[in-house]
Order: C-alpha cells, then sequence, then structure tokens
C-alpha cells in the first residue's frame, strides 16, 4: 500500500468519517477491528507521522518561498535605488556644467561686429543636460523611496515652473515628465536666457543641480539602510507636466 493510499485509508476508515453518525471501534465490524489491529501494532501512529512531517514539510518550503520573495524585491529596490543615485550624480554633472560662468563667455565678434560664443560647446552642454535629466527620471521614478521620490517631484515642479525659458531654448517637456530638445532651436536661442536660466545656485539650474545632489544622498542611504518606504495611496494625477502614471505622479 502507497503512503498516498495509507493516508486515505487511514482517515476514511476513522470512526465517523463519511459518515453523520459515530461507529463504536468495538463495534462487531471486520474492518473496525482491523483498524484496532493496526493501532496495537503501531501502524496508525507512524502514518500519522509521516502525514505531519510531508505537511511540515510543504509549510516550510512555502515559507521559504515566501522568504525567497521578499529578498529578491529587496535586492530589485536596491537596485534602482544605487540607480538613481548614479543619474542624479549624472545629473548634478550636467547642471554644474551649464552653470559654468566660461560656457557663456564671448569668444570675439562676427564681421557684422556681433558677440559671438562658444555654440557649440553650449549645445553640446544642453544635450548632456536633457539626456541627464531623462535618465534621472526614469530612474528615480520606479523606487519606493517617499524621500527620494519628494526630491524628484521637486525638480519636475522646478521644471514645470520654468517651461516659458525653457521653450525658448528649445527645452519643452514631453511623455512621462521627460524633456525634448529642439536643436534648430536652440542654435537660435539667446545666450542671455540659457545664462538666465542655468547660471547661480537660485536659477532653475542651480535648482535642479541641489535636488539631484540631495536625491543622489537619499537613494544611497535608503539603499543601505533599507528605511525606505513601499506603498502610497494614489490620490489623483500631478498632471502640470502631462500625462503618466509613474511614481512622481502619485505623490501629493
Amino acid at each position: 500500500m502507497s503512503l498516498i493510499q495509507s493516508y486515505s485509508y487511514l482517515f476514511d476508515s476513522l470512526p465517523g468519517a463519511g459518515s453523520k453518525s459515530s461507529t463504536s471501534i468495538f463495534a462487531n465490524n471486520t474492518s473496525l477491528l482491523g483498524d484496532y489491529s493496526m493501532i496495537q501494532s503501531g501502524a496508525y501512529k507512524k502514518l500519522l507521522t509521516a502525514y505531519y512531517k510531508q505537511q511540515d514539510s510543504e509549510d516550510s518550503e512555502t515559507s521559504k518561498t515566501d522568504t525567497d520573495k521578499k529578498t529578491a524585491a529587496s535586492t530589485t529596490e536596491k537596485a534602482k535605488l544605487l540607480e538613481t543615485k548614479t543619474t542624479a550624480d549624472s545629473l548634478k554633472t550636467a547642471a554644474d556644467a551649464l552653470n559654468s560662468s566660461s560656457l557663456y563667455r564671448a569668444t570675439g565678434k562676427d564681421e557684422d561686429g556681433k558677440t559671438v560664443y562658444n555654440t557649440d560647446k553650449i549645445k553640446d552642454a544642453v544635450k548632456g543636460y536633457v539626456s541627464a535629466y531623462n535618465s534621472y527620471i526614469d530612474a528615480s521614478s520606479g523606487v519606493d523611496s517617499t524621500t527620494v521620490l519628494s526630491k524628484a517631484l521637486s525638480v519636475v515642479k522646478a521644471t514645470a515652473s520654468n517651461k516659458g525659458l525653457l521653450s525658448d531654448v528649445g527645452i519643452t517637456i514631453g511623455k512621462d515628465n521627460k524633456l525634448v530638445l529642439d536643436e534648430e532651436k536652440l542654435s537660435k536661442a539667446s545666450v542671455s536666457t540659457l545664462s538666465s536660466l542655468f547660471k547661480g545656485s537660485s536659477s532653475y539650474g542651480g535648482t535642479v543641480a541641489t535636488k539631484a545632489s540631495e536625491t543622489a544622498r537619499l537613494a544611497n542611504s535608503a539603499a543601505y539602510t533599507g528605511s525606505n518606504a513601499s506603498s502610497y495611496t494614489y490620490s489623483g494625477n500631478y498632471s502640470v507636466m502631462g500625462s503618466t502614471n509613474n511614481m512622481l505622479d502619485e505623490i501629493l
């Protein structure tokens, strides 16, 4: 008889099994006398021991699976936080590059007497900023840390507040809060407008640099302390920069 068959026999043959009324084990019944014989020989005890051992094993496997899932989730969140730190550092570097006074220094005058600037260098700096910004938005919107998301949201709001000037230099706000660069419009943009946007600690670029630095610090801390939160209450879209359902839009 297999173990499964034994389990079935064991529980089906117990007094009252499959019936609304109980039957005494000492009744004049051949099957029940056989059960009594199994009890005397210790067979029932062995079957019960084997059955509950298997149940304990299954419970243990379930617990192990749950633990593995939690560990995997923790590892994934840590990777996201570290990626956010990296992109935040890159964004600060890009914003700092646009904050350099030398970037807006005249290099001479053209044949018409107009002031000339190193427009290629300015253009490369702006392109680098847009790329770093979009990577930062991608990474930070995927984490579960409220403190990190709060800083990222501050960057998003600062960008929204300056969308008019940004548009003047060829930078618009597109899908999922990311920036879109019109290089042709950038080439014709006023250097003074670019300077007012990105130069100085209180400028748009200075604000972004500060928030990016804070994001990097907080993301690194959350990655190694596990202090980040894990859930949010969705209370409406933050639509000032377009329609998207990422985590940045779920914070009030």
